[in-house]
Parts: structure tokens; sequence; C-alpha cells
């Protein structure tokens, strides 16, 4: 058994996160955004440490880091408009967290 949190996993957290912000009220705001930083930096963590070394003609090339930049910042846009819309700060966090994420991963790789 992985020693990774699923995919599920990190979702129920983050719906149970979302629903105690909702309880709580705004005034929590900041602390429910450092709980989420430290899950999805703890998750990326993990992750990195254990993927097994990949060959280099695996690896993203500059170019290839370039377009997926650019990509992410094309569906940033409508993405923190529906989390902002929809889940208000936290959601614009998630969404700029996960880009981030995705972002440093393939830039590791």
């Amino acid at each position: 058994m992985s020693t990774q949190p699923s995919a599920e996993h990190l979702k129920r957290e983050i719906q149970a996160t979302l629903e105690a912000r909702r309880e709580l009220g705004p005034s929590y705001d900041e602390q429910f955004l450092d709980a989420l930083v430290e899950k999805l930096t703890r998750q990326v963590a993990q992750a990195r440490q254990s993927r097994p070394a990949t060959p280099a003609h695996n690896a993203f090339n500059a170019k290839q880091r370039s377009e997926l930049a650019v990509v992410s910042l094309v569906f940033a846009i409508p993405m923190i408009a529906i989390a902002g819309a929809e889940v208000g700060l936290l959601g614009i966090a998630f969404v700029c967290a996960a880009i981030v994420a995705v972002n440093i991963i393939a830039a590791k790789m």
C-alpha cells in the first residue's frame, strides 16, 4: 500500500476543509489557506520522493515546459473565475496552488 494519499482522500480532505470554512465563516480564511498549502506541499514532496529516477529522454524539454506554463496561464483565467465565484478566496488559492504544483512537478521532470 502506498504512503501517498490518494486523489480521492485528498478530495475528501479539501471538501471537509471547505465545509468547516462555511461553518466558521470567512474570518478563518488565512488558517484554511495555510492548511491547504501545507497539504498540497506535503503531497508534492511525497510524490517527488516516491517517484523513481526517470531517464533523461522522458524529461520535458525547455520548449515543452514553456508551453505548459502558457497553457496553465490560459486555463487559470476561467478556473480562477469559477473558483472565486463558487468558493471565494479559498477556491482561488486552491486553483493557484494546483497550477503552481503542476508547473513545479513538470519543471523537476
